[in-house]
């Protein structure tokens, strides 16, 4: 069982900090009244998703992906320009080949269990007692409710999401390409995973491991051919007088990222001050971990949503999927790293009220 975290030996000032970031972070949530607006309905009250089940119905059919998509966004209102408006093909050739929705669906529930039998067996290899690993279990569980949404297997997003958090899984010091060759699956289904690769590469490089990051470095090559190409044919389905999508970077701050933390079921109708609150635990929960596994959740949480400070239009909020898997186990470690910050953040108070 955990009995201290990484901040029990931390300097009285870096705990004081943290815990004026968090009070500061959710006074600033409670003092906002930005709310999301839904997406735009386009034309004939076509969505995303009856835009990617018609990719995926039409490759079915054998239809090329990418006349599809030039059509469909065509058709519908959707924008050609900039090319980064266009999925990547891999999950719709993917979902094609399952043939029906039964199939498809089945396909993303097990990839589900297979995310959460994995977490399982990693637990069942810890130190933790019976009752921790129940509560580690059940906040995981928290953090893959998505996958129950309505047309859940056509979304980028939720595929990405689940393929991350089992390369985190899959990552061991010894036997890392498993988790490479995840995450990278990850990257071709959507591209808001590479920062994972990122991530996990400069901390091998950090922890001298040159071997490892040689493959990190090879999968980030990797996708990074494959989206070039992508991106070569999407940028030929744009023609004059298409619509063109609008700056991404939207500048939409902290509230914005409260919002996308919505997809973990806890904190779905939660007001804007407890998602701060729990974010906030969260990452200090995970950042004040023991084990390899938490601490990179934590830069690859806390990376994510930094950027989405600056980056993602209002209706672009499920993009917090991408790293909603990872944000529920900082809950159970949070309340052992914020009593050590507690502790922490008073000890030079009590060390001077002793000595007098």
């Amino acid at each position: 069982m955990l009995i201290q975290s990484s901040y029990a030996n931390a300097p009285a000032w870096l705990a004081r900090l943290l815990v004026l970031a968090v009070i500061a972070l959710v006074l600033l949530a409670a003092a906002s009244h930005k709310t999301i607006s839904p997406a735009r309905a386009k034309p004939n009250d076509y969505h995303d998703t009856a835009l990617y089940r018609t990719m995926v119905d039409n490759v079915a059919k054998g239809k090329g992906y990418y006349s599809t998509i030039e059509y469909e966004h065509r058709a519908h209102g959707y924008p050609t320009s900039p090319p980064q408006v266009f999925r990547e093909p891999t999950l719709a050739y993917f979902l094609a080949s399952l043939r029906t929705y039964t199939a498809r669906n089945a396909a993303l529930y097990l990839l589900a269990a297979a995310v959460m039998f994995k977490f399982y067996t990693a637990l069942l290899h810890s130190n933790l007692s019976a009752a921790r690993r129940i509560g580690f279990m059940a906040a995981a569980s928290t953090g893959v409710g998505f996958v129950a949404a309505r047309d859940a297997s056509y979304s980028h997003e939720v595929w990405a999401a689940l393929l991350l958090a089992l390369a985190l899984l899959l990552y061991r010091a010894d036997r890392w390409w498993p988790s490479i060759v995840v995450a990278v699956v990850a990257c071709l289904v959507r591209e808001l995973a590479f920062p994972f690769l990122l991530v996990m590469a400069a901390w091998s490089l950090f922890e001298h491991k040159r071997r490892e990051f040689t493959g990190w470095l090879m999968g980030i090559i990797a996708f990074t051919a494959a989206i070039t190409l992508h991106l070569r044919a999407a940028a030929q389905l744009y023609r004059p007088g298409d619509m063109t999508s609008e700056s991404w970077i939207a500048l939409g701050g902290w509230p914005f990222v409260l919002e996308t933390a919505r997809f973990n079921v806890l904190l779905h109708g939660a007001p804007l001050p407890i998602i701060a609150f729990a974010v906030c635990c969260a990452v200090i929960g995970l950042a004040g971990a023991t084990d390899a596994r938490s601490q990179r959740a934590a830069f690859i949480v806390a990376g994510y949503l930094a950027a989405l400070t600056i980056i993602g239009r209002p209706g672009n909020y499920y993009w917090g999927i991408i790293y909603a898997p990872m944000l529920p186990i900082g809950f159970v470690y949070a309340p052992v790293a914020l009593r050590d910050l507690y502790q922490r953040t008073f000890s030079s108070a009590d060390t001077r009220r002793s000595s007098n």
